[in-house]
């Protein structure tokens, strides 16, 4: 019997147990099992390691018996050459997946049996399309964030299939453990947008060699670009969701990606608080208060929540009412927490009213910002031990003005922390660079791009889609929420997603907000008809992104 190997890290408490509550929902079967067994595989999960002789675990079968699994050769009867290297790149990613996650002895059959789950002519166009970015990128930390993106569509695409075929090479305890610690590992990486993956690929390129040279490969054996994918129309959350929803007017919504679901943060229209529903991918889960779940809350009117991940949790962020700063409670997958000051952590801060908080995870630590006094931004950075005082942009850069009651969008791009926020002058979007030591001058994005316009008292979002930062905005001409794209150095030309979905409404004066979700970007706005928010989605290859990874 073939058993995967690995030297594993040790996860938290809270991370290994929401590992194993995700394994019993994506295998009830096993939930019997799983469940009276629960504090051994915890234990075995927090120290990285696997039960000894006499252990019960040992002697724990599958309750439905692993079915065996076809092997398939690489190149099927049929397969153009194009069709034929597309499948033999998967395949490496597959195999480079198992390698950056220490999982190596069961590698080839696990990629074999895996290869039956990615069949099909939407998923090879869109494999197709994320080859050929890595096929063109030019430095190690994009061939990393490429690498990344194929990992999670694959990842994605076969992830069950992976279990699966673990299953059926592996005894119970094995299947279990391993199975658990991959969930936690790659939820890590999706909920951080990559960051908790990157790195390590960063550091194994050279395992990637192969994938690499099979990739450059491809055009030429692929004569024709692959097909274009379609966004969604516009679709109603308050539809999607059992119950419906409600968004105060003039606020915005806020996502972000925890444990393999996607989560969606609003200011209730009735003034309690922060409201948010969950998706799984097929179904939306009823609206549920924050207020009622951290134990109480007081946020203040016509403001936006802000939602990041970091140290394994969820944090979500708000402006209190009493115009006493920053507030925030955060999710470990268990439960939330009780309510923090900002304000009282970091020793005190001034924040503008009516205007939103803004997280980011860069080098480790948590950076939030804020519009405060002096029409700039203000920041305080957390390591998971100490808050540092709050500092202002503009003593850094000598050259900042904000748009009052807006709020600043932050990122870590290719090792970078990109601040882009709504300019003072009516003249677009602006943003700086911070590389861990010093922060660049501020630039502006409009002339960058050759024209723009931001409507007023709005605020930008900003994701990293099809390996490039992406920033979206709500249009100074009341014409939805228009989009731009950089590589680090080019810029794209504005583009209205109006126009790539046929229609859309969007409520004067609110943000919108992005995220990329298993493998498609999922842009929300607050609808103009105040019915709550909606959202479109974005397959791989879409909204022009591509051209920037042109060689």
């Amino acid at each position: 019997m073939t058993t995967p190997t690995t030297t594993r890290p040790g996860l938290s408490k809270a991370q290994a147990q929401t590992a194993i509550d995700y394994f019993k929902k994506i295998h009830p079967e096993e939930q019997q099992n799983i469940s009276q067994h629960n504090d051994e595989i915890l234990m075995h999960l927090q120290k990285g390691t696997m039960p000894d002789t006499g252990s019960p675990m040992l002697a724990i079968q599958y309750v439905v018996q692993p079915q065996p699994i076809e092997t398939l050769e690489l190149q099927q009867e049929g397969d153009d050459a194009c069709t034929a290297q597309v499948i033999k790149v998967s395949m490496d990613t597959i195999m480079f997946l198992m390698s950056v996650l220490s999982i190596s002895s069961a590698c080839d059959k696990i990629t074999k049996d895996c290869f039956g789950a990615m069949q099909g002519e939407e998923i090879m166009n869109e494999f197709q399309v994320s080859i050929r970015v890595l096929a063109n990128a030019s430095d190690d930390m994009s061939k990393a964030r490429a690498l990344f993106n194929m990992i999670s569509l694959v990842w994605h695409t076969v992830g069950l299939a992976v279990y699966d075929s673990i299953k059926s090479n592996t005894p119970w305890y094995e299947w279990v453990i391993y199975g658990a610690f991959l969930a936690a590992q790659l939820a890590a990486s999706f909920a951080s947008g990559g960051l908790f993956l990157i790195g390590k690929i960063v550091l194994m390129l050279d395992n990637a060699a192969q994938l690499i040279l099979d990739a450059v490969k491809l055009p030429g054996d692929c004569e024709s670009t692959p097909q274009k994918t379609l966004p969604s129309s516009q679709i109603s959350l308050s539809t999607s969701i059992p119950g419906g929803m409600s968004i105060m007017g003039d606020t915005s919504p806020a996502v972000a990606e925890f444990f393999n679901e996607l989560y969606i943060f609003w200011n209730g229209s009735a003034g309690d608080g922060i409201w948010f529903t969950k998706f799984d991918g097929q179904e939306w889960s009823s609206q549920q208060s924050l207020v009622k779940a951290c134990g109480g809350m007081s946020m203040m009117s016509k403001s936006s929540p802000s939602v990041t991940y970091y140290d394994e949790k969820l944090w979500v962020f708000w402006n209190g009412s009493a115009g006493d700063g920053m507030w925030f409670s955060t999710f470990d997958g268990v439960s939330w927490s009780a309510q923090q000051s900002v304000a009282n952590l970091c020793g005190g801060m001034t924040m503008m009213g009516y205007s939103s908080p803004c997280a980011a995870q860069f080098n480790d630590k948590l950076y939030i910002f804020w519009n405060g006094a002096g029409n700039c931004i203000w920041f305080t950075t957390f390591d998971g031990q100490k808050w540092t005082s709050q500092q202002s942009v503009l003593s850094l850069i000598k050259d900042m003005g904000v748009m009052e009651q807006t709020s600043p969008a932050a990122i870590q791009y290719n090792g970078k922390l990109y601040l882009i926020w709504n300019g003072y002058g009516k003249d677009g979007l602006w943003f700086t660079v911070f590389d861990g030591q010093n922060w660049s001058a501020q630039s502006s994005i409009s002339q960058l791009i050759g024209g723009m316009g931001v409507m007023d008292l709005t605020s930008p979002a900003v994701c990293i889609f099809n390996s490039a930062l992406s920033v979206y905005w709500n249009g100074s001409a009341n014409d939805g929420i228009w989009f731009t794209a950089s590589d680090g150095s080019k810029w794209l030309s504005q583009g209205s997603i109006l126009k790539l979905i046929n229609g859309m409404g969007v409520m004067q004066n609110t943000s919108p907000a992005s995220w990329v979700f298993k493998n498609k970007l999922y842009n929300l706005w607050t609808g103009s008809g105040n019915d709550g928010v909606w959202f479109a989605t974005f397959p791989i290859g879409s909204m022009g992104t591509l051209e920037l990874n042109q060689k």
